[in-house]
């Protein structure tokens, strides 16, 4: 149940006014429901969702088994009241503009008014909620940038093991001087024995004898702490950091081309209403509906590794069928344009 239910156009703004009537309306820029132009397939409300999105996603937002993302109406007040750059000021507006959002068939608002619905699956937000689409791609966006932001942590895990590196080599050079050290003091009481057996020196020589046996045994056992205490080889890490880079970033890639697709496709409904449900067919067989699709571990426990291996090798068919697909998408898109 929507707490503002009249929206009333006044050049560029929107007066909401409010189911009480004792409370009062509220105005907003129109600009929040609309696009920038009617060629953009940004909408300027992706802004709006960003700041639902950006700092709870995972936690207050919460995506159902069929790709509806709800968040609570306070939560989604809070957040708009607390974003850097807002289209409202306080409590108020923020519910006022959720409202309006509804209203424009961008936000859905729950039966008993305390839930936001602001995700809808791609199927169903094309036939009922175009607009919806971009508020997925909105919410790829915030992902996209949080991503960007581990990739950063990983980089800068990469520098600080890189420093390890050079001190783990410094430690290798330490031990190979430690090592010629105590041969170069070996070489030296065998040259102040001369054959000879200790208890055959004088005083003098006798003392000279404990002195280098004291140096040989102190590096004897600096080689023997380097040799027991050794660091694990880190190259591993390294290329495991490495891999943990290309794969953030193939997902945030894959994560930006759908995106687009979903702009680019709410866009062409808004354009073009007549084939948008065709062109949604083509996607989905091509996407195959987000939630659908398997992950590395599950396809890893079905296939067994011998299998995998077949298949890898075996590879000639499946180009042809890429290229077959690629050739239907690019068909699609020009059909469509």
């Amino acid at each position: 149940m929507q707490k503002y239910t009249e929206f009333e156009t006044k050049g560029e703004h929107v007066v909401a006014r409010p189911r009480n009537s004792t409370e009062e309306p509220v105005r907003l820029p129109k600009e929040v429901a609309d696009r920038g132009d009617d060629q953009s397939a940004q909408g300027n409300w992706e802004d709006v969702v960003a700041q639902l999105t950006r700092h709870e996603l995972g936690e207050t937002l919460t995506i159902n088994e069929v790709g509806e993302g709800t968040i609570s109406r306070n939560v989604a007040v809070d957040a708009l009241v607390n974003a850097e750059e807002t289209y409202v000021r306080g409590e108020t507006g923020a519910s006022a503009l959720i409202d309006y959002l509804a209203s424009e068939e961008i936000f859905e608002i729950g039966d008993d008014g305390g839930d936001v619905v602001v995700l809808k699956s791609p199927s169903e937000a094309l036939e009922n909620n175009p607009k919806m689409l971009n508020n997925w791609a909105a919410t790829l966006d915030t992902s996209i940038d949080r991503i960007e932001t581990a990739v950063q942590r990983v980089k800068d895990a990469q520098e600080r093991l890189k420093k390890h590196e050079q001190d783990v080599q410094s430690d290798v050079n330490l031990t190979s001087r430690t090592s010629d050290k105590k041969a170069e003091i070996k070489q030296e009481i065998q040259s102040h024995l001369a054959g000879r057996h200790p208890s055959e020196l004088d005083d003098t020589e006798y003392q000279r004898f404990k002195q280098l046996r004291k140096r040989y045994h102190m590096y004897e056992s600096m080689e023997k702490v380097k040799e027991d205490g050794d660091i694990a080889e880190s190259a591993g890490q390294a290329q495991k950091l490495g891999e943990l880079v290309e794969d953030f970033e193939t997902v945030q890639a894959t994560m930006a081309e759908i995106r687009e697709d979903f702009r680019e496709l709410a866009l062409k409904n808004d354009l073009f209403p007549q084939n948008a449900v065709e062109q949604l067919d083509n996607f989905v067989d091509i996407v195959t509906g987000l939630t659908d699709t398997f992950g590395p571990e599950d396809k890893m426990e079905e296939q067994s590794d011998e299998e995998f291996l077949d298949d890898l090798m075996d590879n000639t068919g499946q180009i042809e069928e890429v290229s077959e697909s690629v050739e239907s998408v690019d068909q699609v898109l020009h059909d469509t344009a």
